[in-house]
């Protein structure tokens, strides 16, 4: 909130100025300010630089080396550092254990310890997830509970007691009487004070996925995906992820963070250039240098359904007609049942091929008449080896 003033002149009253000034009484508070990030850094809707099998236009080089979100390097620079961290930490506070409190040092109060102990909890946190088409998403997951308490207590014991010690004797005419008496007071007085401080502080990452599972093609006039006529979705689309692996880092709060958005994370041109509130808030945020915290995504694996396999056109006509299977299909019934080989059958053959020369070409009729004679040769070997076979 702000006070807008406006400064005017005194000699004509015209306006000279308007300046906005926060209001002192109103304490700063939070808000949320939407920009958009700089596509060099992370770009929305590609994992590594792809589109299906094709390179995304803002990563040129990502068939060679991947970009947007995956960066499994950084990954691991950082949980060295996020170890590393955790390590110092442990190590400071085994310090702070085993130090001695009657060492002549002054302690410090109650309030500045958990001060103090508040602030150093602060820590670095990585979750990892892996999607898959198939499953969904696995989640390992860490969270963050650290707590201080501080307990003062005094006691006072006290034990007091007093009375009063009397002997009397008395003698008259050789008689002798005597006689003593103790009288006793006393009090116990007990005083116990306690007094304790405690602080917490708990740390975690909730995310969701919702990744869509179908790998199938997706029809924009129905906006369904296409299915055959027992419900299921067409073969997959090559090029659609069918699985990656992430994971999700949320880092303390320093100095470095701040630099690292206006440096890389923000789109420098919208920064620099748009006059929308949005962008003027941030520049101005940029001369009030503070520590930032971190919140962000790295992908370490990504894979895809593969695409077909790229054979040159001449190869892929030189295969169809070798394969032809419905000239295979139709050899194949008229072998079926056949004994023996003999003349008359290649004349059959050769009639056969015949009723159908429209739709065999001369190449796929010679080609059938060599592959029907290698099968023969094959065949006659084999019963020629069951004939002379001896019995066991």
């Amino acid at each position: 909130m702000a006070n807008v003033y406006g400064i005017y002149s005194v000699q004509n009253g015209n306006l000279i100025a308007v300046e906005a000034i926060p209001d002192p009484k109103i304490e700063p508070d939070f808000n949320i300010i939407t920009f958009p990030i700089n596509n060099q850094y992370t770009k929305q809707g590609t994992l590594d630089g792809k589109l299906g099998l094709n390179q995304d236009p803002d990563y040129p080089s990502a068939d060679a080396q991947r970009g947007s979100y995956f960066n499994p390097q950084e990954c691991q620079d950082l949980e060295r550092q996020i170890e590393n961290d955790e390590s110092n930490l442990a190590s400071d506070y085994a310090k702070a254990q085993g130090a001695s409190k009657n060492d002549g040092v002054e302690m410090e109060k109650p309030s500045a310890v958990l001060e103090k102990a508040h602030k150093d909890s602060k820590r670095n946190l990585v979750n990892t997830y892996v999607w898959s088409a198939d499953n969904g998403v696995f989640i390992e997951s860490e969270q963050s509970l650290s707590t201080w308490e501080e307990t003062f207590a005094s006691q006072l014991n006290f034990d007091s007691s007093y009375g009063i010690n009397t002997d009397i004797s008395l003698v008259a005419g050789g008689l002798s009487v005597g006689g003593s008496a103790n009288v006793l007071f006393g009090y116990h007085l007990q005083n116990q004070l306690s007094k304790s401080q405690s602080v917490s502080r708990g740390l975690g990452i909730d995310l969701k996925n919702n990744c869509e599972g179908i790998l199938g093609w997706y029809n924009p006039l129905s906006q369904d995906y296409d299915y055959d006529a027992k419900g299921m979705t067409i073969p997959s689309v090559p090029g659609k992820v069918n699985g990656y692996r992430f994971k999700t880092f949320y880092l303390a709060p320093t100095n470095d963070a701040f630099n690292h958005f206006f440096d890389t994370v923000v789109d420098p041109k919208w920064l620099q250039e748009d006059d929308s509130p949005e962008a003027k808030a941030i520049r101005e945020a940029r001369g009030n240098a503070t520590q930032t915290w971190r919140l962000f995504h790295r992908v370490t694996y990504v894979s895809r359904v593969p695409g077909a396999t790229k054979i040159p056109v001449e190869s892929i006509k030189t295969k169809i007609s070798a394969i032809n299977p419905e000239a295979n299909q139709l050899v194949i019934g008229h072998l079926s049942g056949r004994r023996h080989h003999s003349e008359k059958y290649d004349k059959e053959i050769d009639n056969l091929l015949n009723d159908y020369k429209n739709f065999f070409s001369e190449d796929d009729r010679d080609h059938l008449k060599k592959n029907i004679s290698t099968y023969w040769e094959a065949y006659n070997e084999a019963q020629k080896e069951n004939t002379t076979k001896p019995e066991e």
